[in-house]
């Protein structure tokens, strides 16, 4: 005996396809996902820092307390590629501004491991 989509034996008609297939991915400008906007939001506050300690060492200073922005600059820029790579990873997040933290998460931990490991 062979099934036949277009007949049914019962009430319930006949049987069709059903999409089971993924979403096609969109790339937008904006993110669509609150993991997304903190990203963003993580590399606004790196932008803020980073040129915060461009002009103050541009203009001449110098001492130990530039070191109390190095590190929220540091940071800043860990947790936006970290909550970038969960949104893209985790959540399907596909706009242009949630991959601009990956590429500065990346590069600060490029950094921060280059200068763990020591110099020559």
């Amino acid at each position: 005996m062979t099934l036949d989509p277009n007949t049914s034996t019962g009430d319930s008609g006949p049987v069709q396809a059903t999409p089971t297939g993924h979403r096609p991915a969109r790339i937008r400008l904006l993110p669509e996902t609150r993991l997304g906007f903190w990203a963003v939001r993580f590399l606004i506050a790196f932008a803020v820092f980073f040129l915060t300690l461009c002009a103050l060492v541009a203009a001449g200073q110098r001492g130990v307390w530039l070191v109390s922005l190095v590190i929220p600059l540091g940071l800043s820029g860990a947790l936006a590629g970290g909550t970038a790579t969960i949104a893209v990873v985790r959540r399907g997040e596909r706009s242009v501004l949630v991959f601009l933290p990956l590429i500065v998460g990346f590069v600060v931990v490029f950094f921060a491991v280059g200068e763990l490991i020591g110099h020559d």
